[in-house]
């Protein structure tokens, strides 16, 4: 939304947040929903954020991607994130 839409990111967080309080809208996992929110306010890419925060307890996420994992490490202290080589 934020490159084809030029939406701020401020406001996306504001409408995702908005949709987590709304009883129609059901969400398989909506702890990790608000997770990746708080990543993306943070500086992170929304996808990669609940990609990362939608790890099960005990896994850990590999990615290719070094800025990824860096930020991941930093802003999703609930899930184990390496840097594969």
């Amino acid at each position: 939304m934020r490159g084809t839409m030029k939406i701020p990111r401020q406001t996306i967080n504001q409408l995702l947040s908005a949709a987590l309080e709304i009883d129609a809208f059901e969400f398989e996992n909506a702890k990790s929903v608000a997770e990746a929110i708080d990543a993306h306010a943070a500086g992170m890419d929304f996808a990669d954020a609940l990609h990362v925060s939608l790890t099960a307890a005990g896994e850990t996420f590999v990615t290719f991607d070094k800025r990824l994992a860096k930020l991941a490490k930093r802003h999703i202290n609930s899930v184990s994130v390496e840097l594969a080589s």
